[in-house]
């Protein structure tokens, strides 16, 4: 759970004042309770909107319907309605958590956990968590990279070879994947070719 995600922390909070507010019959038709509402209510179409990273108003129009009926309901039936209406709250606090769940976003949580396995030396670890990463983005250079030193440090050299090439065909500056490419080279013994990845590492880190 991200703490810092602002939408899911807001729609948490409003759901709580909400839920305490109409559960007080003394404060259950206040001006702060219809204010809760109508902030949450803005709040669930912002992040339906902004769902998972996209720009879409299908997730918005669906929490938009979703709450017309629940509050219809309460009018005609009351008791259903005012469950419905719980479920369209916690459909809008579960909206808040998926609001910045972008691709990008996950892929670099991986790629942080992988280079603490890499650095805790569980090198199988980090390689199963970077290939986590690239399955979310595939253009992620730093986890091919990080993939790149484990499977060198596993003494997996070809495929690490294979992992430098891929950064290098999507970012040929990434100054980094010449230099462990030229490590690897080195440890099979391809001297020559080595020292021409290692001049690219220089000539690019230099930019």
């Amino acid at each position: 759970m991200e703490f810092e995600n602002i939408n899911f922390i807001g729609s948490i909070f409003l759901f709580i004042a909400v839920f305490a507010q109409g559960t007080q019959s003394s404060l259950g038709h206040s001006n702060y309770f219809i204010l809760a509402i109508v902030c949450l209510l803005l709040l669930s179409l912002y992040n339906g909107y902004y769902f998972r990273g996209t720009r879409s108003y299908q997730m918005a129009l669906i929490s938009l319907c979703f709450f017309l009926i629940s509050v219809s309901l309460i009018i005609i039936l009351q008791n259903i309605g005012a469950i419905i209406f719980i479920i369209w709250m916690i459909f809008t606090v579960w909206l808040g958590y998926e609001a910045n769940r972008t691709p990008i976003n996950t892929s670099n949580k991986y790629y942080i956990k992988g280079m603490e396995s890499y650095k805790s030396k569980e090198y199988e670890v980090a390689i199963y968590r970077f290939n986590l990463a690239l399955k979310h983005c595939p253009n992620n250079h730093d986890a091919y990279y990080g993939k790149g030193i484990s499977l060198f440090k596993l003494n997996k050299i070809n495929e690490a070879i294979e992992a430098f090439d891929a950064i290098i065909k999507f970012n040929p500056n990434y100054s980094k994947a010449y230099l462990g490419k030229a490590a690897a080279l080195k440890k099979n013994n391809k001297l020559e070719e080595a020292k021409i990845e290692y001049k690219k590492y220089k000539s690019t880190s230099k930019k």
